[in-house]
């Protein structure tokens, strides 16, 4: 887009981090958000959450975690939608009891659980006593 003179917003940024996340180009996803300074685009929470949705998905889950410290960072703060990002990635593996423990963090640090992060607690719960799906 610079060579038309033009910059991209962070929500068309966003956009297209989606994209790539959603057809697992990792990679890509991580060259373009290298490339946000340069183009001008100020991270958001939501930025950061769709690098953490795609690091969930590729099974990096170590590397997700490491971006909550990227928020303060990028002064933004983690919502939600980032805390049942990973809650999602832990139950994926197996590690429900883990995700029981960050739901706990969403309370000490003020963020109200929401029906998605329940509902993913309780599907991990379900399948770890391997309750058939009704």
């Amino acid at each position: 887009m610079p060579e038309y003179g033009t910059w991209p917003s962070v929500k068309t940024f966003n956009i297209v981090l989606s994209l790539l996340v959603s057809n697992k180009l990792f990679v890509v996803v991580h060259e373009v958000y290298g490339k946000a300074p340069n183009l001008g685009v100020e991270i958001e929470a939501c930025t950061l959450n769709i690098l953490i949705k795609g690091l969930c998905e590729s099974g990096k889950l170590e590397f997700a975690f490491q971006l909550l410290d990227e928020f303060p960072k990028q002064r933004c703060k983690p919502n939600v939608r980032t805390y049942s990002t990973l809650m999602h990635g832990l139950r994926d593996k197996g590690k429900v009891d883990e995700a029981f423990e960050l739901m706990g963090r969403t309370g000490t640090e003020g963020i109200n659980a929401d029906a998605v992060s329940f509902n993913i607690l309780i599907s991990g719960l379900r399948n770890k006593v391997g309750l058939m799906k009704v």
